[in-house]
């Protein structure tokens, strides 16, 4: 009960953080959202907020093996991977 109590509280400070990231009908942004981010927001983000990112742009084929692990990983490699994904949303034009 209190892990749930711990994710509402997180979702609301996101909420508050990022305001205009999340759409109301969906958990995943957009990649246009994702390509707006800076250093600072990503930097700012909970480990829980990075995953959703590399989630949502999913920028290789290989992401659906590695979403499987990403919650294993390092607050370091989900931010590198984290400005990864923004990199590619650049990119594509977003």
């Amino acid at each position: 009960m209190a892990v749930t109590a711990e994710r509402g509280k997180r979702s609301s400070v996101r909420n508050r953080r990022f305001p205009n990231l999340r759409q109301a009908d969906s958990p995943y942004l957009t990649k246009s959202q994702i390509a707006e981010l800076t250093c600072d927001d990503i930097q700012a983000m909970s480990e829980d907020e990075l995953i959703q990112i590399i989630v949502s742009a999913r920028p290789c084929p290989v992401s659906e093996d590695v979403a499987e692990r990403l919650e294993y990983y390092d607050r370091a490699t989900l931010e590198r991977l984290a400005f990864l994904t923004r990199r590619l949303c650049r990119r594509e034009g977003y």
